[in-house]
Formats: C-alpha cells, sequence, structure tokens
C-alpha cells in the first residue's frame, strides 16, 4: 500500500511512497490523495524508487488528482523513479504537461523550493 508521509521539515510537501515490489491498489490511493487535501500540504512528491512497472490505472488517478488541483500554482506533483522503463511511461502518459521527474527525493525538494516557491512569490 502507498504511503502518505507529511514531513514536520518540509511542511508544504507531502511525499507519497511506493514499495518497489507492490502491487497498486486503486482504493488505497484514492485515500492516500483524500489525505493529502486534508492537510495543508500543496505540492506531492510520489517516489516509486526502483518500481519496474506502474499500471495504467495508477497514473489515470495521478492524472485526475493532478487535473483537480490545477488552479493552485502548487497543484502540482513530481515523481520520483530511477527505472528507465517507468520513467518513459510516466513521459508518455503525461506528454510534459504538469509533472516533473527527478531520480531521487532530495532534487525534487530543491525543485519545489527553487522554483514553485519562486513562482508563487513572482505572482503575488
Amino acid at each position: 500500500m502507498p504511503k502518505l508521509i507529511l514531513s514536520e521539515e518540509y511542511e508544504e510537501i507531502a511525499f507519497l511512497r511506493f514499495d518497489e515490489t507492490e502491487t497498486f491498489h486503486p482504493s488505497e490511493l484514492d485515500k492516500c490523495f483524500d489525505e493529502a487535501q486534508r492537510h495543508p500540504k500543496r505540492f506531492l512528491i510520489a517516489d516509486f524508487g526502483s518500481a519496474n512497472d506502474i499500471n495504467d490505472e495508477t497514473l489515470h488517478q495521478f492524472t485526475n488528482f493532478a487535473h483537480s488541483h490545477s488552479e493552485n500554482p502548487y497543484g502540482k506533483f513530481c515523481f520520483v523513479a530511477q527505472n528507465k522503463n517507468t520513467v518513459e511511461k510516466i513521459k508518455n502518459v503525461f506528454n510534459g504537461t504538469f509533472f516533473k521527474n527527478f531520480h531521487n527525493i532530495g532534487d525534487a525538494i530543491n525543485y519545489f523550493y527553487w522554483e514553485c516557491c519562486k513562482i508563487a512569490i513572482l505572482s503575488e
């Protein structure tokens, strides 16, 4: 089951971690998205690690979640994936619309603070 991790250190980021060997269940992912919306976390980092495959239904759920938050400049999320096949599948599904892919969590966090926060400040 994916786990939503709300960090005290990174107050505006929620981490969604997947076990590399797990099978993704849509209802469990929906619970994580619901929980993310109940907290003031506004940017979601989905960490797939070295998982070899993400099923289409899971990616569709991410698409729906991102579209439902498109009015918010932080209503974006990014993926951390290391497996080439997983990265390519993500790129094909989202076609560069609202996702970024990183090879590690640190780069994703830096992106949030340097790019997303800068955009929010400039738009105020």
